[in-house]
């Protein structure tokens, strides 16, 4: 078995599309309308595992606690200070649980938590 995706549900696909391609630089490899007004889209890179969005507009909002995203970055300090700057701050962080990895976790536009992760190697 391989891991394939996970689906986020959405409030604004375009909002959302710009924080994961735009800001976090996920190459869009498909994007598509759905029946009755909904439209999904897969980011990632092709042979990867990626994050499908989906919006439906008569769903009940998504309750994402509990759950999170792990984006690695190359450097998690000017990670940070760019997100920030866009409107997404650190909401807790950062931490390194050991020496070789330093994350910290900031919330996407529909409250999933993105936990960015730095590892020195």
């Amino acid at each position: 078995m391989k891991f394939a995706f996970v689906t986020i549900y959405v409030k604004d696909m375009d909002k959302s599309i710009s924080f994961y391609n735009g800001l976090l630089g996920l190459e869009i490899t498909m994007r598509r309308l759905t029946g009755g007004g909904g439209e999904m889209a897969m980011l990632g890179g092709a042979g990867s595992s990626q994050v499908e969005l989906l919006y439906v507009p008569q769903a009940p909002a998504a309750d994402y606690s509990g759950f999170s995203v792990g984006i690695e970055v190359a450097d998690l300090d000017e990670a940070a200070a760019f997100l920030a700057r866009e409107g997404y701050p650190i909401q807790r962080g950062p931490a390194s649980p050991a020496p070789d990895v330093r994350f910290a976790f900031i919330q996407d536009p529909n409250g999933v938590e993105i936990e960015l992760i730095e590892y020195s190697r």
